[in-house]
């Protein structure tokens, strides 16, 4: 594949010759992986992904072409290269692409061997929805710092990258609302951190 005639990711080319029990165990963990994953060979050719991968894939062309994007092929051509020029080349190519305000990705390539099918006979590319991550650890430290209702819509946007004036026209609610309910987290943050730590350290004595 070239980044002019990408591969549909409907369409897998090629099997990992795996059978049996240990290919029903990959086929689950590709599928119920939390972030998109594309295995690749090093000529670009699709052999498997999973929903979330294809969804991502979406969002990058910002069409549902169903093909892999050029941005994710321009990390794995880094590999390629870096193992074709160096002895010892990168173990992992990594970038982060912006698709539109708030919507961010983290791209990783790396080689991924298996069976008798030799050293770097695939890529594979693990996809991040970073807003995701994020929007998960905001819902993790709601509970965490108690936040009430509000604070926690406030927090997940602030969390995601949102401006204050962003977070105000999306709740509508007043800039300087915003920016009471942001003092009001750090406190509640403060005294949870100081609390889990003052436990740790009776933990420990």
């Amino acid at each position: 594949m070239t980044s002019q005639n990408p591969n549909q990711l409907s369409q897998p080319s090629s099997p990992l010759g795996v059978h049996g029990p240990n290919r029903e165990l990959m086929d689950a963990i590709i599928t119920s992986w939390i972030d998109g994953i594309l295995i690749l060979t090093k000529t670009g050719e699709l052999v498997r992904s999973n929903s979330i991968a294809k969804q991502i894939c979406d969002r990058i062309t910002q069409t549902d072409s169903g093909q892999i994007p050029k941005e994710i092929w321009r990390t794995c051509r880094v590999l390629i290269q870096g193992c074709n020029e160096y002895t010892e080349g990168p173990v992992v190519a990594e970038s982060e692409l912006s698709v539109k305000p708030h919507e961010h990705f983290r791209i990783r390539a790396r080689w991924f061997d298996f069976g008798d099918h030799g050293n770097n006979a695939y890529i594979l590319v693990i996809l991040e929805d970073q807003n995701y991550s994020k929007r998960n650890l905001a819902i993790t430290e709601v509970d965490r710092y108690g936040l009430s209702p509000r604070e926690a819509e406030v927090w997940l946007l602030h969390r995601t990258g949102y401006t204050y004036r962003e977070i105000a026209a999306e709740l509508y609610i007043a800039v300087n609302t915003v920016k009471r309910h942001i003092k009001k987290i750090y406190v509640k943050r403060h005294m949870a951190l100081v609390k889990e730590e003052t436990y740790t350290d009776n933990l420990a004595s």
